[in-house]
């Protein structure tokens, strides 16, 4: 069962970068954790959107 939150650390990212990057560029390492244990301890990040600013938020 996967009843664990994640918690990052730090619990907010700001990241910039210039539209030019080359692909696979790493962007940010995410250091995070939960209690979880066997595969509900691996954890997944992708981007799930953009605002009208241009911001992204991650889903995890």
């Amino acid at each position: 069962m996967n009843d664990e939150t994640p918690t990052f650390f730090p619990s907010v990212y700001n990241v910039s970068l210039d539209e030019n990057v080359p692909r696979d560029y790493v962007v940010v390492r995410l250091n995070c954790t939960d209690n979880d244990a066997g595969l509900n301890a691996e954890l997944s990040f992708f981007i799930t959107g953009q605002s009208a600013e241009g911001h992204r938020s991650k889903g995890a």
